[in-house]
């Protein structure tokens, strides 16, 4: 009923992608985000809808510009950046993203870092830096001791050295 109202968009957003209905947030958000350039509460919905859309060059400005806002409710969007640099060889900038939403997730999430952390020790193996790598790896496997993915990533490490 109103189609440019940032809190309608937003709304619609939210539900669709819990609907995973990805093209039709893009298709609703979009002319409200080019109206209200700066609104987070708008990128944060459109943002994950392109990125689940596959989307990257629309998707990463938006999920950017949510990162920043360093909110807990955005969470996620740091552990989609950093998997997606982390996919592009972008060592730094994936240890960055992963990092922050390490720093960000509530405790609760805890028992789940071993993902984070192999995730970052394969960035710093991208970047060749061996000795990060294997803190980040074992990190990791105190959370997940018997991972294969954890493993071959200690063997890379080995390489590495």
């Amino acid at each position: 009923m109103e189609p440019g109202s940032v809190k309608a968009a937003a709304g619609l957003g939210t539900v669709g992608n819990a609907l995973q209905d990805y093209s039709r947030v893009v298709e609703k958000l979009k002319p409200v985000m080019d109206a209200n350039p700066t609104e987070v509460t708008l990128a944060y919905p459109l943002g994950v809808a392109l990125f689940k859309l596959r989307r990257y060059p629309e998707s990463l400005p938006l999920l950017e510009t949510v990162s920043g806002a360093d909110k807990l409710e955005y969470l996620i969007v740091n552990y989609y950046l950093g998997t997606y640099y982390l996919y592009e060889q972008r060592g730094e900038l994936a240890i960055t993203k992963l990092q922050r939403y390490l720093a960000q997730r509530p405790e609760r999430l805890a028992p789940n870092d071993f993902q984070i952390h192999e995730l970052i020790g394969k960035a710093h193996l991208i970047r060749k830096d061996p000795a990060s790598a294997r803190a980040s790896f074992q990190r990791a496997q105190a959370g997940r001791p018997e991972s294969p993915t954890i493993q071959m990533g200690m063997a890379a490490v080995l390489e590495m050295e």
